[in-house]
């Protein structure tokens, strides 16, 4: 019964994550997230940070996330 136990304990995976999460970029999130390779703007250092080098001009980005608000989908 012991090795069961310890086998289960060995195999036993926890995960948390935020439901919510949401990613600076509203670029990657509307292409699910699969921006890694095109990261070309100021969120790329979040993304994939080599893609900072082709960024060519100045850039500035914001992001707001509340996560305090109620989540509403229209």
């Amino acid at each position: 019964m012991r090795i069961i136990i310890i086998l289960f304990l060995f195999f036993l995976n926890l995960n948390s994550k935020d439901f919510s999460y949401t990613y600076p970029s509203t670029r990657a999130n509307s292409m699910g997230t699969a921006f890694s390779s095109i990261a070309d703007d100021v969120f790329s250092m979040f993304y994939n940070p080599a893609g900072l080098t082709q960024v060519k001009d100045w850039e500035s980005g914001a992001s707001i996330n509340s996560k305090l608000s109620d989540r509403k989908s229209f």
